[in-house]
């Protein structure tokens, strides 16, 4: 446990420690679930966040945070940096999967107290950054953008860039989902040629910023009507993330490409491209896009969505996928 521990703040798991993911889970296991070594458990499973993004296993890395908050009051760690960690971590798990009725939610209230007793803002903007990405997820965008309004009071100095590369970002893409196009389009100009590299890791995102921030320019071109040039956008944004990781070369097929061409009436397309993502989901072990490559499936076979069924449930656990296909 302690040389697992270790690689990971080395290293901070990159891609290219994914390899390590059996022995992470193995010193997850034998720390936090079987209760040998607590606090260093709870350590390992906070620090362990991009490695389980990486491996796409943020479905199996929520369950071990939830465990980690459950334990937190008899580990000592409530109120503590720790604790806000492993908070933050359980924001973004929450917005990289489909909800989960009746598991604990983070909250803003207890987001920003958490963040309150944080001693430097880099790590202030950082549970305010999961706070964020969790809320996107959840469909709740006008709450995102306050946590983008509170990033941009501490993102000042050496931290100013992060105004672009979260606060612009996220804000591009909840505007486009309240319909306010043109601020959105705006924003995702901005951010689209912003070069992440110099950010600190907790800061990126596994989908470079030239594919997510072209997948609203593409939407919004085909709602004014002007389909070509939104269809060519979509495309050049599956094209940079074809190298990328997985859930970057899900993201311009399950948010642009696909419902594009189900909106425009080209169902043989929009198929050959729901195959692709769901394929991909499939290899990947993606539920998030295996809901939103169901969904489409249905819509491209035309058979209605009833309450009650598998279909039926995979929306209501998506809110952006319900937001597309309500659409």
């Amino acid at each position: 446990a302690g040389r697992a521990v270790t690689d990971v703040f080395r290293y901070h798991w990159t891609p290219e420690r994914v390899a390590m993911t059996a022995d992470l889970r193995a010193a997850i296991h034998w720390t936090l679930v079987e209760d040998n070594e607590l606090v260093l458990g709870m350590e390992i499973t906070a620090e362990s966040l991009r490695s389980y993004l990486d491996a796409s296993l943020m479905d199996e890395y929520r369950g071990y945070v939830l465990l980690a908050l459950e334990k937190a009051a008899r580990a000592g760690i409530a109120g503590t940096p720790l604790e806000s960690k492993l908070q933050v971590a359980l924001s973004y798990a929450f917005g990289q999967n489909m909800d989960r009725p009746g598991q604990r939610r983070p909250t803003t209230a207890s987001t920003l107290a958490l963040a309150s007793r944080l001693d430097s803002a880099a790590d202030k903007i950082e549970a305010l950054y999961g706070m964020a990405t969790g809320a996107y997820g959840q469909g709740n965008y006008l709450e995102a953008l306050t946590c983008c309004e509170e990033i941009r009071q501490l993102a000042k100095g050496g931290l100013e860039p992060l105004s672009i590369a979260i606060c612009d970002r996220l804000s591009a893409i909840s505007l486009h989902a309240l319909g306010k196009h043109d601020d959105a389009e705006r924003l995702a100009a901005r951010v689209m040629h912003f070069e992440s590299d110099d950010l600190q890791r907790r800061f990126q995102s596994e989908v470079p910023f030239g594919v997510s921030m072209r997948i609203q320019p593409a939407r919004i071109g085909w709602l004014r009507g002007d389909f070509e040039n939104a269809w060519a956008i979509a495309n050049h944004a599956i094209f940079r993330a074809a190298t990328g990781h997985a859930f970057a070369r899900c993201q311009p097929l399950g948010m642009a490409a696909i419902p594009i061409a189900i909106w425009k009436g080209d169902l043989k397309t929009a198929a050959c491209l729901n195959q692709e993502l769901l394929d991909q989901a499939l290899r990947s072990n993606l539920p998030f896009w295996r809901a939103f490559a169901t969904a489409y499936g249905s819509i491209i076979d035309g058979q209605p969505v009833l309450p009650g069924t598998e279909h039926a449930i995979l929306l209501e656990q998506t809110p952006p996928l319900m937001d597309i296909v309500g659409a």
